[in-house]
């Protein structure tokens, strides 16, 4: 078993560079003298920032795909002939002293 754990190991002039995600026009990436990563090959920051209208319109989609999916899978289990599940029961009601195994110390 050990030997199968340390042959997963390597030592880091084995292990791929993080610059080795990063590819030059050759499929290699491009490193400078001391063996980094040359910034200038590294992508511009995504813009990941939306306006207010943009974040409502993808709030009332994602809003809308939950509702027919619920519709959907409601159509599927009646066609299915399979019965709605049942209701959750109701939570246990808390005593105020809180939950009877706690571990307070004092």
């Amino acid at each position: 078993m050990a030997v199968l754990a340390l042959a997963a190991c390597t030592t880091a002039s084995e292990s791929p560079a993080p610059a080795a995600r990063a590819a030059g026009d050759d499929g290699r990436p491009t490193l400078d003298a001391n063996g980094y990563l040359d910034l200038r090959d590294v992508p511009a920051r995504p813009n990941l920032s939306y306006s207010v209208e943009q974040r409502n319109d993808l709030t009332q989609s994602l809003i809308g795909d939950r509702e027919r999916a619920r519709v959907r899978a409601e159509q599927i289990r009646r066609e299915a002939g399979v019965p709605e599940p049942a209701a959750l029961p109701p939570p246990p009601p808390v005593s105020p002293q809180g939950p009877a195994n706690s571990n307070e110390s004092g």
